[in-house]
């Protein structure tokens, strides 16, 4: 977040110290994996019927990991919009500040990707 941009009123991002680490999402996609596939199958329990390998668990979360870059990047889009439509009214919200804080959290969270 760049330092020199007076503190929000109504908003904070705070991606790097908020967003799980990747030991918690790989728990957590392969958490859900199994209880979709519990529920798909109509079991109680995948014990002895199946197993979300590594693989699996991998994809979901290179696909959740497109999905945050383009919800930061559609984010970004939408407040500069929203600032463009309220230039010269009193909104309460700084969308311009909003909309440079969401492409840096764009382009951390792409490098920290690589």
């Amino acid at each position: 977040i760049n330092a020199s941009l007076p503190s929000p009123k109504y908003f904070s991002l705070n991606f790097k110290d908020e967003y799980p680490d990747l030991q918690y999402r790989k728990m957590f996609v392969e958490e859900y994996l199994n209880e979709l596939l519990r529920i798909k199958l109509n079991v109680k329990s995948l014990k002895d019927r199946a197993i979300i390998n590594d693989n699996c668990v991998d994809l979901m979360i290179k696909g959740i990991e497109i999905g945050t870059l383009w919800v930061h990047f559609t984010c970004v889009f939408w407040a500069f919009g929203e600032w463009q439509n309220s230039k010269g009214k009193e909104v309460g919200f700084d969308f311009k500040r909003y909309a440079i804080e969401r492409i840096q959290s764009y382009f951390q969270y792409k490098k920290s990707l690589t």
